[in-house]
């Protein structure tokens, strides 16, 4: 077996030598969880294994790999033939995170396992398990939602490659992989939320859920052994901070094998000192040896008491990869109740959450931004690289609201990117995340509008719209009846179309196209065939958008098929006196006994549970009009 420099191994794991290695430059903190009590509940939470390992990022660039610890070290060179197993990957440019850890004969992590392995410089069951994907080819994809980021990372790692491997993970099934792991012995699970972005540092979006109690502690002493086996060790004197003060919280004399007591002795020995590092409960007693606060150590234990003890530790491992001053009593949070990281969605703070939108449906600001989030895997295919419009509400639903297209302005957070408009260019909305969608609705925004066409083929519409909106509900039925006609006229004409209500009166119906016709010609084909309508019966129908003309019509709304018009997305709440929404639906859905507001934040969910997607196959379809 190829030997890695021991020596180099063990100095990089060292404390000593490593206090005068610095960060490597550019270093991004990783993202690191909360102790939790509970497992989160709701489709919004992942579920991954918790590896009993070394938490490793891996920056790939200019041909060369690095593999950084979770204090931006380099420790590259310590595993071996990592580096050139990443390379495998074919990655231009890519920051990845995950977890090192040793496996045992059976496949389960060996955190012990993984310490010996690294001194002796044993390589062989070394597993690199990736779990997370920062920046690929200089574009920072943190802002990205979790599991969006995760997508691209599975993509990628489609090949097999020997000591690499994806973290799958589980929704709404957090339960049973807890019991799975815990059964098994392992560590636990970390529960993750899927729409939240990456951020650095310790925050309410990534969970820890330990089948049993374990966390890092200082080594601050060590009592003697007089045992007849040899050993110089009895027990480690372990510490947590509190502030900058060093807390005694136990001794451990159980968990060591022979190498480690070897391990742990001459690191030790040359960090004594005369006086204790705990100024807070220190212990008393003959053969104590004080060592300076420099090595962490990980511990299993059965509960803490009173006094702040921890009781039933067993040594599981030195921690060369965490600082001393990062050392806490880690007190389990209960989980965020109904799935969601309290004050936040997505990793979007909320703001005034409790506000009543609709005071006759008593549904709050927080219902609709929930709702957002449920919707958004249906929504996500009609945002995707397209202009959006707002129409924004100061308070509540049928108060003040105003439209925004433009993304400066009145408070508003918004990706942009240049369109042209009336002979300028300007901002548009833009939002394709999670995050970014319900950032949107965090600033005032009830219904979200679409252009016609994505910013890549602006001048080319991939969508024509005929709105439906009839003067009264008294003729329902002429709507219906009107639908289906347009529908037959469709496919007559080569067209499959696709119907969706509208949250108010309407239906509206879409037709997907080839991005290839100039938008007069997609607006004069729309106009066309409402026309034809109208003139055959002027008496039910009208494409004048005067409110005065559509007494008892149905008024055939061809117009939002111009350059910069919108229509409203699928899915979009609408701003009205109850909460309801666009929703696509089948043409067998469309009879007169369908109400068009059937479908509102409250009870969206549970009547799309368990139906099919009316709506299959319209991204695949490559429509051109005859013209």
């Amino acid at each position: 077996m190829r030997n890695y420099r021991p020596k180099k191994v063990r100095e990089a794991l060292s404390l000593r030598p490593r206090e005068k290695q610095r960060p490597v430059e550019g270093f991004i903190a990783p993202q690191l969880a909360l102790l939790s009590k509970d497992i989160p509940k709701g489709s919004n939470w992942l579920h991954e294994i918790k590896f009993d390992g070394y938490r490793t990022l891996c920056r790939v660039g200019r041909g060369r790999v690095q593999l950084l610890t979770r204090s931006g070290l380099d420790w590259t060179e310590a595993y071996g033939p990592l580096k050139d197993q990443v390379k495998k990957l074919g990655l231009k440019s890519a920051l990845l995170d995950g977890e090192i850890i040793w496996t045992d004969p059976d496949g389960k992590p060996d955190f012990q396992g993984l310490q010996n392995a690294l001194s002796e410089g044993r390589s062989d069951r070394l597993v690199y398990y990736i779990f997370d994907i920062l920046n690929l080819n200089g574009k920072d994809l943190r802002p990205r939602p979790l599991l969006e980021r995760k997508e691209l990372l599975r993509g990628l790692m489609k090949k097999k490659i020997p000591q690499l491997a994806y973290s799958e993970h589980f929704v709404n099934a957090g339960e049973q992989l807890f019991a799975q792991n815990c059964g098994l012995h392992m560590e636990g699970i970390i529960s993750k939320d899927g729409g939240a972005p990456y951020t650095s540092g310790r925050g309410p979006g990534w969970r820890k859920i330990k089948c049993a109690n374990r966390q890092e502690f200082v080594i601050g002493g060590y009592a003697l052994s007089n045992a007849a086996d040899g050993r110089s060790i009895r027990s480690l004197l372990m510490g947590v901070y509190e502030g900058k003060e060093l807390r005694f919280a136990g001794k451990i004399g159980t968990g060591y094998t022979q190498q480690t007591l070897r391990e742990l002795a001459r690191k030790l020995k040359p960090l004594e000192t005369d006086e204790s590092p705990f100024t807070v409960n220190s212990p008393r007693g003959a053969g104590i040896r004080w060592v300076k606060p420099k090595l962490v150590g990980e511990v299993q234990f059965s509960t803490w008491t009173d006094e702040g003890i921890i009781r039933h530790g067993s040594f599981q491992g030195l921690r060369g990869d965490k600082k001393t001053a990062e050392v806490r009593k880690e007190v389990p949070s209960p989980a965020p109740a109904g799935g969601a990281v309290p004050g936040t969605v997505a990793g979007v703070r909320i703001t005034h959450p409790e506000r009543v939108v609709y005071p006759k449906a008593k549904v709050t600001k927080l219902d609709v931004i929930r709702f957002y989030d449920y919707a958004y895997p249906q929504m996500k295919p009609f945002l995707n690289d397209r202009p959006l419009s707002l129409l924004r509400c100061q308070e509540t639903s049928t108060g003040v609201c105003f439209f925004q297209k433009h993304a400066e302005g009145r408070n508003l957070k918004a990706r942009s990117k240049e369109v042209h408009y009336k002979s300028k260019e300007d901002s548009a909305i833009l939002a394709e995340t999670r995050p970014e969608l319900i950032q949107l609705v965090q600033a005032g925004a009830i219904e979200i509008h679409g252009w016609g066409a994505t910013f890549k083929k602006i001048e080319k519409p991939d969508l024509i719209v005929f709105d439906l909106d009839p003067e009264t509900m008294k003729i329902w039925p002429l709507v219906i009846e009107t639908a289906h006609r347009i529908r037959q006229m469709l496919l007559h004409l080569g067209l499959k179309s696709f119907v969706k209500t509208t949250g108010g009166k309407g239906l509206h119906i879409h037709v997907p196209l080839v991005p290839e016709h100039d938008w007069d010609q997609v607006k004069h084909f729309s106009k066309s065939l409402m026309q034809v309508l109208e003139e055959h019966e002027p008496h039910n129908y009208t494409t004048n958008m005067v409110k005065a003309k559509r007494k008892n019509r149905i008024f055939l709304d061809y117009l939002r098929n111009g350059y910069g018009a919108t229509a409203v997305v699928p899915f979009s709440v609408r701003a009205r006196e109850m909460p309801t929404v666009a929703v696509p639906i089948s043409w067998k859905q469309v009879t007169v006994d369908l109400d068009p507001g059937e479908y509102t934040v409250s009870n969206i969910e549970k009547k799309l549970k368990k139906r099919r997607d009316p709506w299959a196959g319209y991204w695949d379809l490559k429509q051109r009009l005859k013209i």
